[in-house]
C-alpha cells in the first residue's frame, strides 16, 4: 500500500485550460473534496493519486463542457492490494532417516508453502524455506541449522516490512 498513481488523461477535443473534476471514491465509502484541475497542450491532464489502503477505489473524471460540447465523464476501478510480507518456514527433526514423522511433517510445510505461493508471495523474495534435506523438500532454500535461522529472522527485520510471519515445525523426539 501507499501505491502513486500517475492519472493521466485527455479531453477530446483537444482543450487547454480546462477545468476538469477528479472525484475519488476510498475504499471505506468515503469520498474526500474532489479535486480540480486543468488540462495542458492538447486537452491533456494530469494527476497524482495516492492510494494508500487496500480495496476498491473509483476514480472518476469530469469535465462540464462548454458552449460548444457536452460534457463528459470517464470513471476508472483500481484494486489495491495489501503488501504481503515475508515469510520464514523452518522444518527441523531431521529428515526420514531419522525421524518416523518426517514425511507428516514435511508434507505440512510443503502445503504451507504452495498455499504462500497461490497467495501471491514471490518465490525468491517473499519466503525463506529452511529444512533438513533440501532436495527432498519443493522449495527448500538451505539447511536448517542456528546461523540460517538467525540469517532468516535478520533478514525479515532488515525489509523494513510491517508484516512477516515464521512457521516452525519439529517433532518432539
Amino acid at each position: 500500500m501507499g501505491t502513486q498513481l500517475e492519472l493521466v488523461g485527455n479531453l477530446q477535443p483537444q482543450l487547454s485550460d480546462q477545468k476538469v473534476s477528479i472525484k475519488i471514491i476510498q475504499p471505506d465509502g468515503s469520498v474526500p473534496t474532489p479535486l480540480e484541475i486543468r488540462t495542458e497542450d492538447l486537452g491533456i491532464f494530469k494527476q497524482s493519486i495516492s492510494l494508500d489502503s487496500s480495496g476498491a477505489w473509483v476514480i472518476t473524471a469530469v469535465w462540464d463542457g462548454n458552449d460548444n460540447y457536452d460534457s463528459v465523464t470517464k470513471t476508472l476501478s483500481v484494486y489495491v492490494s495489501a503488501e504481503v510480507g515475508k515469510a520464514i518456514i523452518v522444518l527441523g527433526g531431521g529428515n526420514s532417516e531419522v525421524n518416523s514423522e518426517w514425511r507428516i511433517f514435511s508434507s505440512v510445510a510443503s502445503y504451507v508453502y504452495n498455499v504462500l505461493l497461490k497467495r501471491q508471495f514471490d518465490d525468491e523474495e517473499d519466503i525463506y524455506f529452511l529444512s533438513p534435506s533440501v532436495s527432498d523438500v519443493e522449495g527448500a532454500d538451505t539447511l536448517t541449522a542456528t546461523d540460517t535461522l538467525e540469517k532468516a529472522h535478520r533478514l525479515g527485520q532488515e525489509t523494513g516490512q510491517q508484516s512477516s510471519s515464521s512457521l516452525y515445525l519439529s517433532p518432539i523426539t
